[in-house]
């Protein structure tokens, strides 16, 4: 019988060593679970962060494409308005009657021409014959001729070493220039 004690002694130890055993790898297994729950959490988080900062970055240059993209649309419209705005202007300019005309060339010439050039004339609403009569012509000894470049439409003084682009578009667009920031200001309320 001290035989059976020995051995319920020993599978008494046994039973509690392995109860030792089993409890000591349920605390690892408890233990690297929390570790393993602590490190996924923490790792969410850092990506939800990461995904909110980089949808930020997305949102954000979607913005300034977005501007980038409205500010070419809005010029671009500007530049329609005055293209057209330039256009109207040269068709009120076409349709001054003879003596306004007439004198406009004359003031032109007086302030651009050099004795003995030519000028080649693009406007429909007046004759040659009209513009040899301008008193500055005959001073200055113009060399009156047609201009065959249908997209020149008013005056090019020539001489041998230099062209003086008097056409209307030319005068428009300086007249423009000179003027850019009140234009801007009237039609666009912009602020210079």
């Amino acid at each position: 019988m001290q035989g059976d004690a020995i051995v319920n002694r020993i599978l008494a130890d046994g039973k509690l060593k392995a109860n030792e055993i089993l409890e000591d790898a349920k605390q690892k297994a408890f233990k690297i679970n929390k570790e393993a729950e602590e490190y996924a959490v923490l790792k969410n988080e850092e990506a939800e962060k990461l995904i909110i900062e980089r949808a930020r970055q997305i949102e954000d240059r979607y913005v300034v494409l977005s501007r980038i993209e409205g500010n070419k649309i809005i010029l671009n419209k500007k530049q329609e308005v005055l293209a057209e705005l330039k256009k109207k202007a040269l068709d009120i300019l076409l349709k001054q009657d003879k003596d306004k005309m007439l004198s406009l060339i004359e003031k032109m010439l007086k302030e651009n021409a050099s004795k003995g050039e030519t000028l080649k004339v693009n406007i429909d609403t007046i004759s040659l014959k009209d513009i040899e009569n301008l008193k500055i012509v005959k001073t200055k000894e113009l060399k009156v001729v047609k201009n065959k470049n249908k997209d020149e439409i008013g005056l090019v003084l020539s001489s041998s070493n230099v062209d003086k682009n008097l056409t209307f578009y030319e005068l428009i667009n300086s007249a423009y220039e000179e003027s850019q920031g009140e234009i801007g200001k009237i039609l666009f309320q912009i602020e210079n």
